[in-house]
């Protein structure tokens, strides 16, 4: 049975080995600590995660290594890695520019670390690291996006009442605007008066989530009572709140000493840091007073689980003594550790070069979720020699689609003429019920109108946009078209929301009769445009003389839809 401190001392090499894999989303997620947002602080968990397992190992120092079922091992390890694997290589695909949006890799980079802790250690090891292995999974961002809309309405209300407090009390130079008690005036001796506004992300979610996330971390390293750590995060939780007020007056108060762009450039970027950062160093000090102690458990655990080792037997090899047949021994199997070596080389490569291809996605959205592509409109820029005026605009629309969306039909028009590749209709929905995209589809729209679909596949667009490509016409007026349509997330007065294009393409030149995309009062899903096509044997465009008629409509739509995402995702991103 190997020696427990041996294992331990190896034990954050599968951590060496995760973050070799998943480069790409470590270093992207770092970007975070960036972002004025509730979510800054997740990427320092991988941090602290290495910290725990460290700490963790040094409490099992020199206690009996747990039983080993390897079987066992490999029946929990293995799905692990696939589904770890599983996430950043079929998801994308699947979920196309959504996928940033969740960080399904950074899931992944968990599910990775902690399968490979359980087939190079065993399940018993990966138990006793179950606090750092917890940790890795807190960094996904998708378990917060979801929640932070009410903490967050809770700390702007309770920032506001402090601030208030301050300012009609203290000398500060400071008022709230009347009406507005998120937007501060502030009053500089000369030059005219500054507004600040106090959003959400600046009002200390962002600061108290860390704070839980960290803190929580250190009380696996320590020993005292339930009641004494429960007690320790909660004045926690009030210092880091009292700190970001400090730091909202600091910044308020360089502006008002005639320094606007620095307060709220540079300085406002650092100082939320450093505060916190002297929060938590004062937090550990404090430790002693709630009745906690970092190095009183420290070995306890290894004490507790330490078995003594019994009389050597007569002839044995003294410990760390091998004899030549044992030497031999160890050198036959030389041939099966390398070719394991070897397995976990390419196992890694595999996962190396699956991150790294995940750089597409990454154009969507921020670290907190947030979109970085604007929505279209009547002045979004178009590729070259193409023009883009509004045709009508639906209400309709909001039936289907819910309140605050809309449907929007523009015309594109090529400089060279009139001709049936140079006029284009997009029709734009935008809505922030991304159900609602998935119920009302394109494909039910054409069946619930009778139209007679000819093909449908997937096209890719460049850039992480995959599209559906439609190849349809309607028996009732004699008219052809070809459709390419996408879904992606977009930016609209601040907020999140949905939006599907639709670029159609006459099939005959001239053909001015636009389709109806009106969609259906009931959801048809999926499954039956596939069995329409399967009947109608249009799976494959190349395969009927009939599919042949929308080869040049199809290059052309698909050429156009490449130019237009490479312009909209090389836009800056939005950053909040």
């Amino acid at each position: 049975m190997a020696d427990a401190a041996h294992v331990t001392t190896r034990e954050p090499g599968s951590r060496r080995a995760g973050a070799a894999a998943y480069h790409y989303t470590l270093a992207t997620f770092l970007d975070n600590l960036g972002l004025n947002t509730p979510l800054a602080y997740l990427p320092l968990l991988p941090v602290i995660a290495v910290w725990a397992s460290w700490e963790a190992a040094g409490r099992f120092r020199g206690a009996t290594p747990p039983i080993r079922d390897r079987q066992l091992d490999h029946i929990l390890g293995i799905p692990l890695l696939l589904i770890a694997l599983f996430l950043i290589t079929i998801t994308p695909v699947l979920w196309g520019t959504f996928y940033w949006a969740l960080r399904p890799d950074v899931l992944s980079f968990a599910l990775f670390v902690t399968g490979a802790v359980i087939l190079a250690y065993g399940l018993g090891w990966a138990w006793r690291m179950r606090a750092p292995l917890l940790l890795l999974f807190l960094m996904w961002p998708a378990l917060y996006i979801g929640v932070m809309s009410g903490v967050l309405a809770w700390f702007v209300h309770a920032t506001d009442a402090v601030l208030g407090l301050l300012t009609t009390h203290l000398p500060l130079g400071v008022s709230q605007v009347a009406g507005s008690p998120s937007l501060l005036a502030v009053h500089p001796a000369t030059g005219p008066v500054l507004q600040v506004s106090v959003s959400a992300a600046c009002a200390g979610g962002d600061g108290v989530l860390g704070f839980l996330l960290i803190g929580g971390a250190l009380m696996t390293a320590v020993d005292g009572p339930i009641l004494g750590r429960l007690f320790w995060l909660a004045a926690g939780v009030l210092m880091t709140f009292i700190l970001n007020v400090g730091r909202i007056v600091a910044i308020v108060l360089v502006a008002g000493a005639g320094h606007p762009a620095f307060a709220l450039g540079g300085f406002h970027a650092v100082v939320g840091l450093v505060l916190f950062g002297l929060g938590v160093a004062g937090m550990l000090w404090l430790l002693p007073a709630f009745g906690l102690s970092r190095t009183a458990g420290l070995g306890r655990t290894a004490r507790a689980l330490a078995v003594e080792p019994g009389p050597r037997a007569p002839g044995a090899p003294a410990p760390g003594v091998r004899w030549p047949s044992q030497l031999t021994a160890v050198r036959g199997p030389s041939l099966r550790r390398a070719s394991k070596g070897v397995t976990v080389l390419l196992g890694l490569g595999l996962f190396l070069a699956a991150d790294q291809s995940l750089g597409v996605y990454a154009r969507f959205a921020n670290g907190s979720g947030s979109p970085t592509v604007a929505a279209m409109t009547a002045s979004t820029a178009v590729p070259n020699g193409w023009q883009l005026g509004l045709l009508a605009s639906y209400p309709w629309g909001t039936e289907y689609f819910g309140p605050g969306s809309s449907y929007v039909r523009y015309q594109l028009v090529h400089a060279g003429g009139i001709s049936g590749d140079s006029v284009l209709w997009a029709d734009v929905v935008t809505t922030s019920d991304h159900s609602a995209l998935l119920t009302y589809s394109v494909e039910n729209c054409f069946l619930f109108h009778n139209y007679h679909i000819v093909s449908a596949r997937t096209v890719d667009l460049g850039h992480g946009v995959t599209a559906l490509l439609l190849n349809y016409s309607d028996p009732a007026v004699h008219g052809r078209w070809a459709t390419v349509t996408w879904t992606w997330p977009v930016t609209v007065a601040g907020t999140t929301s949905y939006e599907r294009i639709e670029l159609t393409s006459p099939l005959v030149s001239g053909q001015q009769v636009v389709p109806n995309l009106q969609p259906s009062g009931g959801a048809v899903r999926n499954v039956v445009v596939a069995v329409e096509n399967f009947f109608n044997s249009g799976s494959n465009p190349r395969q009927t003389a009939q599919n042949r008629a929308f080869w040049g409509a199809d290059a052309a739509l698909e050429s156009f839809g490449a130019r237009f995402v490479a312009r909209s995702v090389a836009r800056p991103a939005t950053r909040v």
